[in-house]
């Protein structure tokens, strides 16, 4: 019992870290122009190349980053809460929803950033591979508990 306890804490606390990137991410060195120049510096990429490289690179990591935050948030949820597990999705989806509207509120306050509501779409296209993930596990725990 108190390794499963130690594991549900662990969880708990890496899901914690994992949230507070969101603060790193949205500071205003951490813009286009720093990947831009990381790309172009590590892969010698210049023009179009570099430009679609970096669209690319920058949505992906929206899509990885919010459907990891709300898969941790959920599978968190699940171990301390006594809920419906499906209800857990619904505050994973939002706590992580919620954080991708704050994160672009922030990122709109520097001349070095740009807040889109457009990011909010690749956010949410991870939460749903999150939710699908989660609806996969349920399902798959629940048969082989029967």
């Amino acid at each position: 019992m108190q390794q499963l306890n130690a594991r549900r804490l662990f969880l708990v606390a890496f899901t914690v870290v994992v949230w507070s990137l969101v603060l790193l991410g949205s500071s205003p060195g951490a813009g286009d122009s720093l990947t831009m120049r990381l790309l172009r510096e590590w892969f010698h990429l210049e023009g179009q190349t570099l430009e679609t490289v970096n669209f690319v690179l920058r949505k992906s990591i929206h899509v990885l980053y919010y459907g990891t935050l709300s898969f941790l948030i959920m599978r968190s949820l699940l171990g301390w809460l006594i809920i419906c597990p499906w209800r857990v999705a619904v505050w994973g989806t939002a706590l992580a929803l919620i954080t991708g509207m704050l994160d672009e509120l922030h990122q709109s306050q520097f001349i070095t950033r740009t807040g889109t509501p457009v990011d909010l779409v690749y956010d949410g296209i991870g939460i749903l591979l999150a939710i699908c993930l989660h609806a996969f596990l349920v399902v798959r725990r629940t048969s082989i508990q029967h």
